[in-house]
């Protein structure tokens, strides 16, 4: 029901929940990082908009303008990581709506030495059968 009016609310299609949409949105929906769906009310012009953001999609909120459009676009090591210590790392995201450049660093874990005992080779005990 309406929360002005109780008269009740309509489904708006894809196309036409378009107008109550902000940019933002517009674009989260054609990244598909969020579904909006737009409840009408014919007799009194209400709207209300209801969000889903996906569970699978590559795209972050933008720090900027908050919209589900930025997605990592680069990685660089800035320091490698070696046997004794840990490297860093920059992460360059970039938001679809925006614009907007956001860089993050990271640390890269401690290489590690392989833990095989040195031997000639893996050594399966099974050795097959006859039939």
């Amino acid at each position: 029901p309406c929360a002005r009016c109780t008269n009740t609310l309509t489904l708006m299609d894809e196309e036409q929940d378009d107008q109550y949409l902000k940019t933002g949105q517009l674009k989260e929906e054609h990244l598909k990082s969020v579904d909006y769906d737009v409840w009408h009310c014919n007799q009194c012009a209400y709207h209300t908009v209801l969000k889903y953001p996906s569970s699978f999609t590559r795209y972050k909120s933008c720090s900027k303008c908050g919209f589900i459009t930025a997605y990592e676009s680069a990685d660089v090591t800035l320091v490698s990581a070696t046997y004794d210590s840990t490297g860093t790392g920059e992460r360059t995201y970039t938001c679809k709506h925006c614009n907007h450049i956001k860089k993050e660093t990271y640390t890269i874990a401690r290489l590690e030495r392989s833990s095989s005992s040195g031997g000639s080779g893996g050594g399966s005990s099974w050795g097959g059968g006859s039939s």
